[in-house]
């Protein structure tokens, strides 16, 4: 009877973590990334908006427990210490992040590069007049913008 039931439970714990261990594009744990649109609001400061879908085994859970689990993911994920949450559903999450961008002199400015945990879908960025579009992307390489200095705070 033992056997049986380890038998069962291994199936189980197989079954559950099977998609986990898919290796799919932009998946973290129980977190798909689908996309994820960084602006840079000023020169010390960066907001994401990232859209992901939770699994359906584990929404449940998500809203029993608490959105705390789904945060530290989506931190590590992003691999940020200094971040502040806006909003955090099941399927997207806005926060704003300290990412000081380099100013290199006549108001043009560089915002650096950052490294994922995962390779992302799609990535878009925006820093004033310039904005681009990476697809699948783990190592993002950053992106230089112009501000007129007349502009600059």
């Amino acid at each position: 009877m033992r056997k049986v039931s380890f038998l069962v439970l291994l199936m189980l714990v197989i079954s559950l973590s099977a998609p986990a261990m898919a290796g799919e594009p932009g998946r973290y744990s129980y977190v798909t990334i689908e996309s994820v649109n960084i602006t840079v609001l000023d020169f010390n400061k960066a907001g994401f908006e990232v859209d992901y879908s939770v699994d359906e085994n584990v929404q449940f859970l998500v809203l029993l427990l608490g959105k705390g689990d789904l945060k530290d993911k989506l931190s590590e994920i992003f691999g940020y210490d200094d971040y502040t949450f806006d909003n955090v559903d099941m399927d997207h999450a806005s926060f704003k992040v300290n990412i000081r961008s380099y100013n290199n002199g006549d108001g043009t400015y560089w915002f650096p590069e950052q490294k994922f945990k995962i390779e992302i879908p799609n990535i878009t960025i925006q820093a004033q007049d310039n904005y681009k579009i990476f697809p699948q992307v783990k190592d993002f390489p950053g992106i230089g913008y112009y501000v007129n200095p007349q502009d600059e705070k």
